[in-house]
């Protein structure tokens, strides 16, 4: 069963967030703010994991916060 991904809205303009995946290489993502464009650097911890774990690890990198 395939989890959800749940994304916070975008830090700077509050806008919606979603999950982009680059052309290549494979299993490599980043989450971008559909407004303001803004995103993560994109991270793909090892070329062997699946494509959810690489998802999730960007969710949460996105969801982070400073307190």
């Amino acid at each position: 069963m395939k989890r959800v991904i749940e994304l916070k809205p975008c830090p700077f303009c509050g806008g919606k967030a979603a999950v982009k995946q680059f052309a290549n290489p494979k299993n490599f993502y980043l989450i971008e703010c559909s407004t303001c464009k803004c995103r993560t650097d994109g991270y793909q911890s090892k070329i062997d994991n699946k494509d959810e774990e690489n998802i999730q690890i960007n969710a949460d990198v996105w969801n982070r916060r400073v307190k």
